[in-house]
């Protein structure tokens, strides 16, 4: 449902009222829609999390895509805090970072041993080449709470600043649209895509589509559909890699793979 018909919904004291006015074939698909923007980022990295437990190794899959994630939509919470756009969009950020949170945890825990280096890493350590290593997931939540706090204060200080509220919006939705770059740069780093769940892919770039429509047709603030045409862009980079890496890993889309997803 759009955001009018969110606002509406508390004004019908008769739900039947309500579903009549709105359960049209045309109701039905915007909802559809609204439900799919909100659940799609998440959904997409469903297959690529039951195969990092199913393996018990997150070998493969680049938690710096879940470091991008997290930034960009925090951030863009506090960019709605500035400019009000689509309340659907809005719950899609808060249910990414919460789907991100999970992901990340899984990836700390099933991580190889000897990615630790011998030690355990924390965030205290202050090592810049030991960053988003760190081995224990507390750690990752002391990172991201002082984000937080930075992020309020200089928000709050140029919240007044058009050329601030335009910027903000960009590096937030940026950050977003190049989620998927690490995965790029590591599979090319490996020379594989061994670790990557090929279903994953799909669905990203599936949701990335659809996502640049939605926001054509909805006409969200310029900065929603410029960075989602580059995370389609990246999205077809990572596809071809399956392609070009093929040799080495006899399938991307396995039995193993059809297990994890069905």
């Amino acid at each position: 449902m759009s955001s009018h018909v969110w606002g509406q919904f508390g004004t019908y004291s008769n739900l039947s009222v309500w579903l009549t006015q709105h359960m049209s074939p045309v109701g039905v698909f915007e909802m559809i829609a609204v439900l799919g923007m909100m659940f799609g980022g998440v959904a997409v990295f469903i297959p690529q999390y039951f195969t990092i437990v199913t393996s018990r190794n997150s070998e493969g899959f680049s938690t710096h895509t879940c470091l991008l994630l997290l930034l960009s939509n925090i951030a863009r919470l506090f960019f709605w805090y500035l400019v009000h756009f689509e309340l659907p969009l809005l719950c899609q950020s808060i249910i990414v970072i919460v789907g991100m949170l999970f992901l990340q945890e899984v990836c700390v825990r099933y991580r190889p041993k000897r990615h630790l280096a011998y030690r355990d890493i924390r965030l205290s350590d202050c090592d810049p080449d030991s960053f988003w290593k760190w081995s224990y997931f507390s750690d990752y939540i002391g990172f991201l709470f002082l984000y937080c706090c930075l992020l309020y204060v200089i928000t709050e200080l140029f919240k007044d600043s058009v050329f601030y509220v335009e910027a903000l919006g960009f590096a937030a939705l940026c950050g977003e649209a190049s989620l998927a770059l690490p995965q790029l740069i590591t599979n090319y780093q490996r020379r594989s895509t061994k670790g990557l769940n090929f279903v994953t892919i799909c669905l990203m770039l599936c949701g990335d589509c659809f996502k640049t429509l939605y926001f054509l047709v909805r006409h969200a603030p310029r900065q929603f559909y410029i960075c989602s045409t580059l995370q389609v862009s990246i999205d077809i980079g990572i596809l071809l890699q399956f392609a070009l890496y093929s040799s080495s890993r006899t399938s991307s889309f396995d039995d193993k793979d059809l297990k994890v997803v069905f």
